[in-house]
């Protein structure tokens, strides 16, 4: 091991030497070395290693790239993949909410799907019953002109052999949009004993036959409307939304006096069915048929606000301050009560509840004597 170790560093030394030596004698000069051309072979072999290994370096970042690549485009059909996922459980869930629409048992309310208003035909509506409310109803029906520019019709119901006085329909005429559909029949209330004050509200059902419309905005003939009501065209998706009434005890109700609808025969049939066994009179059956169904919106109270409301000495849901929810709060109000046409100005119910109460009286007979 000794002897080959020596010779080892024997021959080591010898490299060294002439190494050494030739590293010695060159010059500038002798560029015309065919053995070094001005280089060690030193050197040129860690050029050479150099080279060599620039070119590996070269091949893998070209072989990393194509990994990178090929890795892109997994992810991005991954991800068109996943987004096709999205969109099957977006339908699933869509044709879940239909199904839900179906069925009166469930109790999610699907409040999220937005009506789709788009080249849709939407209407104001009133069931008229007598001139009085006409008369009512043609004024209310010129204050929404200065709002909106959608139909506004007129269901006449002529089972009794009422027809509608000329001298309203032609001053309601004047307006644009204004539309006229008269029903001969009567839905009538099914037992004795039940109130004749409300005889006629049944009736109200009939505005579920506009089925040429796609979304209804129904107002009792007795409202009067304060404010630009047409946002309600854009609530969410539902058969039908009304305010709740928020004076009853029982909750939950909703009130009729305005309800935001989508017309359709179906829903009227079995309104219709449903006055066979019920002994009560619109919001009774209203209530017992959509309550509980996922496609009933409750609305806020202040949409079926009364007129009691805006009386000092009555009980106020809304605030004591009845010229703050008359002029801040209300969209409307419903002459509940007390009827203008019912009663004279000496009333104490108009006398005695304070300045807003006498202010809309007032309007009432005002609007009877320009628009009546």
């Amino acid at each position: 091991m000794n002897k080959e170790r020596k010779r080892f560093l024997l021959i080591l030394a010898v490299i060294t030497f002439i190494t050494f030596t030739i590293y010695l004698s060159w010059s500038p000069s002798s560029e015309s070395s065919t053995d070094y051309q001005g280089k060690t072979k030193q050197v040129r072999l860690i050029e050479e290693l150099q080279s060599k290994l620039k070119e590996r370096e070269a091949e893998r970042d070209r072989l990393a790239a194509l990994v990178k690549d090929q890795r892109d485009k997994q992810d991005i059909k991954k991800g068109e993949e996943g987004e096709e996922g999205e969109e099957e459980k977006v339908k699933e869930k869509e044709e879940a909410s239909v199904d839900q629409f179906k069925s009166p048992n469930l109790g999610i309310r699907n409040y999220d799907r937005v009506l789709d208003v788009t080249n849709k035909a939407l209407a104001y509506a009133f069931y008229v019953t007598d001139d009085i409310y006409y008369c009512a109803a043609a004024a209310t029906a010129h204050r929404l002109r200065q709002w909106t520019d959608y139909d506004i019709v007129f269901i006449f119901i002529t089972a009794n052999s009422y027809t509608p006085g000329s001298h309203i329909t032609n001053k309601l005429n004047k307006l644009t949009n204004i539309k006229h559909k008269f029903i001969d029949s009567s839905i009538q209330a099914r037992f004795p004993g039940q109130d004749s004050t409300w005889r006629d509200s049944l009736n109200k059902f009939y505005v579920f036959t506009l089925t040429e419309y796609d979304r209804i905005i129904f107002l009792d003939a007795d409202t009067v409307v304060l404010r630009n009501l047409d946002h309600l065209f854009f609530i969410p998706d539902c058969t039908l939304a009304s305010p709740r009434a928020y004076w009853l005890d029982n909750q939950p109700f909703f009130t009729s006096l305005l309800m935001v609808l989508k017309p359709s025969q179906h829903t009227f049939d079995a309104l219709v069915k449903a006055t066979e066994t019920s002994r009560g009179w619109d919001m009774d059956v209203l209530n017992d048929y959509f309550i509980k169904r996922p496609d009933y919106l409750m609305l806020p109270g202040i949409y079926g606000l009364l007129n009691a409301e805006l009386a000092l000495g009555e009980t106020h849901w809304f605030g004591d301050d009845v010229e703050d929810t008359y002029n801040n709060k209300a969209y409307l109000y419903h002459w509940s009560y007390f009827k203008p046409w019912r009663i004279n100005a000496n009333d104490q119910r108009v006398t005695n509840h304070g300045r807003v109460v006498k202010d809309t009286y007032h309007e009432y007979y005002i609007g009877k004597e320009k628009y009546c």
